[in-house]
């Protein structure tokens, strides 16, 4: 840690740069300042400006979506803080001693953070009903004999809805962040010696490659990236015998049985006399579930028997497989309690938006589900125009024709009988300069190809398959104008994160829980839930495109996130985890 101001004729840059990024517990260095500015999630944020992010997430404050309004472009404090602020969705602005109409800016925020260092810049007409304001300043005055923020706080206090003092504010926090920060650079010193070894993650989940579904490839994003850090293992079930693991992390199969009228299997762990022998030698640190099912539970025992701690996270809305899967009221019951019993038993459970956190209370989740975003591995292209032009000579597409994609397995659950019907309503209203891709295969392809056959719009539709690689996923989601995604079924699906990533935007149905991270015409685009309107939604969307384009652009900027940056806060996660249980022992 270095004290400043340094003393005359010390270069501070020098300093800071002669500072090892691994113990650079005050994010002074370049190498820190650059992995904040990347979003990299990696290295050590300036303590002050990760207390303020600590402050709104302690309060459960939504972050992603919202106007942030940062006042003060200091590399301490201000323009970490709007990085921070950026890598979690906010929409932000940097005002600074130049700023034109500062009250008029800081009005529109719902996240004022004042960090200019004068006592009083932010005045009353700064406020604006709702808003919630970080007081970063610590102004000496001498006349009061105390310290005073750069926020009037008389005059904000009974106007906003949450203020920090000065003092007991982010100066408290940022002590509190600076010790934080000292533990993990011990730990991860630690780790690098060989002191303890790399930890050791064992992630359980009930089906796995060669099927790909989007929890499927969330876990396999999970692992490859906590690779880089930790020995990952998966445990997981025999799908294909024939099928080769070909990962940067180990991965272990059970033994499994067909499941009748699905094209997934039964893992049968228990009757897997070398997959338990494996588990049992593994000597993992921490367990993460990611199915409740027998893989899943086979995790949470051998948790139980090694006393290490246990993360499960929800990807699915597990009633609505139960009530179609079994149909019968006290099955989907008995079903979901023996779920909930999994995951109530877990130390803490993540689900990935704040809908899927209701939804979890409702299936009578026992304690608060923490939000832990998912993310992508797909990263912008450098060439759009070549992407286009590549995925218009592989199909026959005209460059002016308007490509509405969807990106998923072809199952009915996820609603696309729906897309087919919206089809068609285009054709009845006179929209007809438009293509529909089908991007996946499953179990009710037919079914889906039946449908769009019967409705007449066999030339509107191409169905592409499977894409397995990832490149040319990402030329499918450029060539895109509208990704279409009106499931009701989905969690949190990584396919909108895809989108999004190529600054195309997603048409949601209102109410879908998978929208969650979403607001309406900034991002992505709601619809009602008919297929008539869903229609009407995409007429009037092409009928603005420069409107259009300034929404795929908050896509990219707002849902879109890189594994880097989501692995580094799991990491986090799991250490705190880990010493959390060994204080309990």
């Amino acid at each position: 840690l270095m004290l400043r101001p340094l003393p005359a004729g010390f270069d501070e840059a020098a300093a800071c740069a002669a500072i090892m990024p691994e113990k650079d517990v005050d994010g002074v260095t370049p190498a820190s300042q650059a992995a904040v500015f990347a979003g990299a999630g990696r290295g050590f944020a300036p303590c002050t400006a990760r207390a303020c992010m600590e402050l709104l997430k302690y309060y459960e404050i939504p972050i992603a979506g919202k106007r942030a309004v940062v006042i003060g472009r200091s590399l301490n404090v201000g323009r970490p803080a709007a990085m921070l602020l950026m890598a979690e969705n906010a929409t932000v602005t940097i005002c600074h001693s130049r700023t034109q109409d500062l009250p008029g800016t800081a009005g529109r925020a719902d996240i004022l953070i004042a960090a200019a260092g004068q006592a009083g810049l932010v005045g009353e007409d700064c406020f604006a009903p709702g808003q919630v304001v970080i007081d970063v300043g610590a102004n000496w005055d001498a006349e009061a004999g105390k310290f005073t923020g750069d926020v009037d706080f008389a005059a904000a206090e009974d106007r906003v809805s949450a203020i920090s003092p000065v003092p007991g504010g982010v100066g408290a926090v940022t002590t509190s962040v600076l010790a934080l920060h000292v533990a993990e650079a011990a730990e991860m010193q630690e780790t690098a010696r060989g002191a303890r070894g790399r930890l050791k993650i064992g992630i359980f989940i009930d089906t796995y490659f060669p099927m790909i579904d989007g929890v499927i490839m969330a876990v396999d994003n999970y692992a490859k990236y906590l690779s880089q850090y930790a020995d990952v293992t998966v445990f997981t079930t025999m799908v294909n015998r024939d099928f080769e693991d070909r990962c940067p992390y180990r991965v272990v199969r059970c033994r499994s049985l067909p499941l009748r009228k699905e094209d997934y299997v039964v893992p049968a762990p228990d009757l897997d006399v070398e997959f338990w022998n494996e588990l049992m030698r593994s000597e993992l640190d921490i367990v993460h579930i990611h199915s409740p099912f027998t893989v899943g539970m086979a995790g949470r025992r051998y948790a139980k028997r090694r006393g290490i701690p246990m993360v499960a996270t929800m990807h699915s809305q597990f009633q609505v497989d139960f009530k179609r899967a079994l149909k019968v009221e006290p099955l989907v019951k008995l079903a979901m309690d023996e779920i909930m019993r999994v995951f109530n038993s877990a130390d803490e459970v993540w689900v990935p938006n704040a809908n899927a956190a209701r939804v979890f209370a409702e299936y009578g989740g026992e304690k608060a589900a923490i939000v832990r975003s998912n993310a992508t591995d797909l990263r912008p292209v450098q060439d759009p125009a070549a992407s286009r032009a590549r995925i218009n000579a592989l199909l026959g597409l005209g460059e002016e024709e308007i490509v509405l994609l969807f990106v998923g397995r072809l199952v009915l659950q996820k609603n696309i009988l729906f897309i087919a019907d919206a089809a068609a309503a285009l054709l009845r209203k006179g929209f007809s300069r438009f293509r529909l891709l089908f991007v996946g295969a499953g179990p009710d392809e037919e079914a889906l190809r039946s449908r769009v056959a019967e409705m007449g719009i066999e030339d509107r539709v191409l169905f592409c398959g499977r894409v397995s690689d990832r490149d040319t996923l990402a030329d499918f989601y450029v060539r895109a104008d509208l990704f279409v995604f009106p499931s009701f079924y989905d969690v949190n699906s990584l396919v909108q994160i895809e989108a999004a990533s190529q600054k195309t935007a997603t048409l949601f149905l209102d109410g879908a829980v998978t929208a969650a991270m979403g607001t309406d015409g900034v991002d992505c685009y709601f619809s009602g839930n008919s297929s008539e309107q869903y229609a009407d939604k995409i007429i009037e969307i092409f009928s603005d495109m420069k409107a259009h384009q300034a929404v795929g652009e908050g896509a990219f900027r707002n849902i879109y996130k890189s594994w880097d940056t989501v692995i580094a806060e799991i990491i986090r996660d799991y250490r705190r985890l880990i010493r959390k249980h060994r204080m309990k022992m």
